[in-house]
């Protein structure tokens, strides 16, 4: 990527006075930072807009979305120095974690294609679609690991594991794993020196197989931009919502219809387990204005035998 303070050669001023394909690529490029519209700037811009505000709460962590940038920034930077490149599928078997979460943005910094794993699946299918997007990074939850430790070896393409321990608190099993917070702390915060564009893919997503094999979904920057700001238009979403993520953010509609939309306006992401006790409980403790689930949760919900107990009427957005 250019820097802008570094003045102009006379082949480099040449290119502003024709119109074409390579001269159009050196101004796009130049000018990255500015003209680009990518998943990568959210946290930058609402960092800039709301350093100090709750962005991200699982369990008893808490990340600020100054803190929420910082972090992901070192695991962009971490991925990058594991040889990851731009199109690189990075893949995840995870809950709804800190550390999912910043795979997700790390990946999205780094230029690298995100693939959350289905923890439904079984350990040959998860194989199956590690083998088939051709993964090179492939981070496991502690709690998930079983699912997946007899199909480790028939990953070939597969060149680093990476453990994270926010499922059971458990230490890596396999020495072939590197812890995650260990991994990408000794990364710096700043933002990578990455060239990210608008069509550039950055999201990964199998179908559930359930007629045939799960076959791998390419998503662009583009096509969920426009989506999240169609979500934040007519949800009304904004920097005052709080909003519990229960269901997984393996799937594209608790993630991408939901938290991420709520990132780019500032507000507050709370993850919790899939628990009706516990869902009711995050919403009446943290005041939560938002929450999505399929009609089979809500019944959960109104079922549950202290239903009555929680007061829920801080929700608006369901």
């Amino acid at each position: 990527m250019s820097d802008l303070s570094i003045p102009l050669t006379d082949e480099e001023k040449a290119r502003y006075s024709v119109l074409n394909k390579e001269n159009l690529e050196f101004l796009m490029n130049r000018y990255n930072k500015v003209n680009r519209w990518v998943i990568a700037d959210m946290i930058r811009r609402s960092s800039y807009h709301y350093p100090d505000k709750k962005a991200l709460i699982f369990g008893d962590k808490c990340l600020t979305y100054a803190e929420l940038e910082a972090e992901s920034n070192r695991v962009a930077n971490a991925l990058i120095d594991l040889g990851v490149e731009k199109y690189d599928r990075v893949a995840i078997l995870a809950h709804n974690t800190t550390h999912h979460v910043l795979t997700w943005l790390g990946c999205c910094k780094a230029g690298a294609v995100y693939l959350a794993i289905n923890y439904l699946l079984r350990g040959k299918d998860i194989s199956y679609c590690i083998n088939h997007s051709e993964s090179s990074v492939f981070i496991v939850e502690d709690g998930l690991y079983d699912l997946v430790k007899d199909v480790l070896d028939d990953m070939p393409s597969v060149k680093t594991l990476i453990w994270s321990d926010e499922g059971i608190g458990k230490p890596p099993e396999d020495e072939r794993f590197k812890e995650f917070d260990s991994w990408c702390k000794a990364y710096p915060a700043t933002e990578p020196d990455t060239l990210l564009h608008i069509e550039d893919p950055c999201q990964m997503t199998y179908t559930s197989g359930t007629e045939s094999l799960p076959k791998g979904v390419i998503i662009s920057n583009q096509a969920l931009m426009a989506q999240y700001m169609g979500c934040i238009v007519d949800g009304k979403y904004d920097e005052n919502d709080i909003n519990v993520n229960a269901l997984p953010i393996f799937h594209c509609a608790q993630r991408d219809v939901f938290m991420n939309p709520m990132f780019w306006v500032g507000g507050t992401n709370i993850m919790t387990a899939p628990d009706v006790g516990q869902i009711l409980k995050t919403i009446a403790d943290n005041k939560a204005t938002m929450f999505f689930a399929p009609p089979t949760v809500w019944i959960g919900l109104l079922r549950h035998p202290d239903f009555d107990k929680y007061d829920l009427s801080s929700l608006r957005k369901c």
